[in-house]
């Protein structure tokens, strides 16, 4: 994979003109479902980040029954930290 890395006022002792995060478009989608046996009840699922949630990509769906499958995508603009130097 690779980032984008903005060309930002410098934020670190850095001999290089560069943030120390890199932009990602991440693009995820998934179909879901309760399977047979389970409960029924609202499925959420969300993209995270170092074991963060981005709350901004929380996809939340509510099942009638088991097997009932749901398409739910997101994008997000995401920054990953890259270092210094």
């Amino acid at each position: 994979m690779r980032g984008w890395v903005p060309n930002r006022p410098r934020t670190c002792n850095c001999s290089f003109n560069r943030d120390t995060s890199a932009e990602f478009f991440v693009d995820f989608g998934a179909n879901i479902a309760i399977p047979e046996g389970g409960t029924v009840g609202p499925i959420s699922v969300a993209l995270t980040l170092d074991g963060t949630t981005i709350p901004t990509t929380t996809m939340i769906v509510t099942p009638a029954a088991v097997d009932q499958y749901f398409n739910v995508s997101r994008a997000a603009n995401v920054s990953v930290w890259k270092g210094c130097c």
